[in-house]
């Protein structure tokens, strides 16, 4: 009923040991299968192909074998994340990260949907649940809580609307007109 590759006392269904890891817990109901060393250093499970195809590991359930995929392709030396067997997330050769993008341009590119162009396609909030900034599909950034704060120069090529108060230390320009800014 259970196969022990480097031990004689398997403690599941398959459980490859070269040396103990010193764990001496219970598994996981759900653990079909142990890897376990002594390494000091690590234990690793490798998987290997090809440099013409990718390495991978699908999660599967009734419905199909590979819903869910982590895979390493070699041609590219990209790991990609796939959910509902659709890449969703990728990290290319040059550490760039695209979500959304199988070709990310920079440290990190999320590509939003483009069939709702008030959707976000990215919202930081904090440990409470409350939005702190979001960035629309369409490039609208909203803060709807908090203050804006910026160092250096803002460059606005449109309408700026300002919805309450504005402090403004230093001076206003229009156009070439520098407009002094006295407090009382």
């Amino acid at each position: 009923d259970r196969v022990g590759i480097g031990t004689s006392s398997p403690s599941e269904k398959l459980h490859v040991q070269n040396g103990s890891s010193g764990y001496s817990g219970s598994y996981n109901a759900r653990t079909q299968a142990i890897i376990e060393s002594n390494n000091s250093t690590g234990t690793v499970l490798s998987i290997m192909a090809p440099n013409t195809g990718y390495s991978g590991i699908f999660f599967g359930d009734q419905d199909g074998e590979a819903v869910g995929q982590i895979q390493y392709d070699h041609t590219p030396n990209a790991l990609r994340f796939a959910t509902s067997g659709t890449e969703q997330v990728r990290i290319n050769a040059s550490g760039n990260v695209g979500i959304g993008t199988t070709s990310p341009g920079a440290k990190l590119q999320i590509n939003g949907s483009s069939a709702d162009s008030s959707a976000h396609a990215l919202i930081a909030r904090n440990s409470g649940g409350t939005s702190l900034f979001s960035i629309r599909n369409d490039g609208r950034v909203d803060i709807p809580t908090g203050n804006l704060n910026v160092t250096n120069d803002v460059a606005v090529s449109g309408n700026l609307t300002v919805t309450g108060n504005a402090t403004i230390n230093g001076n206003l320009t229009f156009g070439d007109a520098v407009l002094s800014l006295i407090s009382i």
